[in-house]
């Protein structure tokens, strides 16, 4: 019987809207400014105003994922190998996409579309005053007005806080001088809250993860994230394709050559989707950094 992996769990498709873009290539025009209204006195001459515009540029960032395969595997599980190598490239680039929409930062990380972190407005981003309780009430209430203070309209039905485990329990564990763990109540859902948005966690937003395929400064490593919802967009191909070439050569980074298959007796699998990401407003995220993990 094969034992899975245990994986990060992902978090970002499950709010953000997925929107066909089957040409490559997208651009959508953004209002970035608005009119103004004036009182003025009945003979008064009216003042002209003008709302401003802007682009919206998307184009296809190129997620693959390659896996070779001995032959003799394949011909002798009973179609069981190849089914489970073709999982596994899926939920890997499902994964690594995840990573990108949340801390993607090109060209850092090469070819990646850039991700909430990146995109949200610095003067979301600010380091914790610090791990205590009144601080922790302090960093997260803040977190919350700076997307509603922008016109934002994040309720609990759209907005959701992203978090390590780490963080999680750093939480969960905080409590006042009499020994009352103020959020216990709420992170103890079935769907854990915290001041009523709901939790979603993610180990991609652990250390490990971070500096292991973005590298994420310092400054940003042990983050929490409250993003509203709607302004998260997957400009998607709908094309993840999944391919097996028997007997395929593919480039070895170890040997730094390229190998071939038949002679080797190998199946190469690749995966390959094409999307990108946008937070179509800068300050629909609020982001507070310096937890430790």
């Amino acid at each position: 019987e094969w034992i899975e992996l245990l994986r990060n769990n992902t978090v970002v498709r499950s709010m953000a809207r997925t929107i066909p873009m089957p040409r490559g290539a997208a651009s959508r025009r953004k209002q970035t400014g608005a009119g103004t209204a004036y009182y003025q006195g009945e003979t008064d001459k009216m003042t002209a105003s003008n709302l401003t515009v802007g682009r919206l540029n998307l184009s296809y960032k190129k997620l693959t994922a390659l896996t070779v395969v001995s032959n003799d595997l394949i011909r002798f599980s009973s179609g069981e190998a190849d089914r489970i190598v073709q999982e596994d490239l899926l939920l890997v680039s499902g994964i690594r996409e995840d990573l990108a929409f949340l801390v993607g930062n090109p060209p850092t990380d090469a070819g990646s579309p850039q991700g909430i972190r990146y995109q949200t407005a610095a003067a979301n981003v600010n380091a914790t005053a610090g791990a205590s309780l009144a601080n922790f009430q302090a960093d997260l209430t803040a977190a919350i007005q700076r997307v509603q203070s922008a016109n934002i309209p994040a309720t609990p039905s759209n907005s959701a806080w992203l978090m390590s485990p780490a963080n999680f329990w750093l939480i969960y564990s905080l409590a006042t001088t009499t020994g009352d763990m103020i959020f216990r109540e709420e992170l103890s859902r079935p769907q854990p809250s915290l001041f009523g948005y709901p939790v979603k966690l993610t180990t991609q937003l652990s250390l490990a993860s971070l500096w292991a395929a973005t590298g994420v400064t310092s400054g940003s490593i042990g983050m929490i994230m409250f993003v509203y919802g709607p302004a998260l967009e997957v400009h998607d191909s709908l094309q993840r394709t999944v391919q097996a070439f028997v007997g395929g050569a593919y480039y070895d980074a170890a040997t730094a050559a390229v190998l071939s298959g038949i002679s080797q007796d190998e199946t190469v699998i690749t995966c390959i989707a094409e999307h990108d990401f946008a937070q179509v407003y800068d300050k629909a995220a609020s982001i507070v950094t310096g937890y430790a993990q």
